[in-house]
């Protein structure tokens, strides 16, 4: 049978309502999803504000140099962090696909 003949059956979830799969969700899988997007937000509100205080610096806004650095810094840090959580995620999900059942 030909895999082109029963994508339809995949695609209604006919086929995999019958095998039992995908029926039930993963423990956690809502609390990691929100969790993730809680982290994203926080690196992207202080990526923002270490934006605001290096334009205030610039425009001399009577910003002070040393809390602008720290807030570049702390934002660079959690960019780090963030991007080393998405590689590891990544090898974690290359190495279950590659995985023989």
């Amino acid at each position: 049978m030909p895999i082109n003949s029963i994508m339809p059956q995949v695609h209604s979830g006919e086929l995999t309502g019958a095998l039992g799969i995908g029926n039930e969700k993963a423990p956690g899988g809502e609390e990691f999803f929100k969790e993730l997007s809680n982290s994203i937000a926080k690196v992207d509100k202080l990526m923002s504000e270490a934006d605001e205080k290096m334009q205030g610096l610039v425009s001399g806004g009577g910003e002070n140099i040393h809390e602008a650095m720290l807030a570049f810094e702390k934002a660079e840090t959690a960019m780090k962090l963030m991007v080393q959580v998405r590689n590891k995620v990544l090898d974690a999900y290359n190495q279950i696909i590659q995985m023989q059942v």
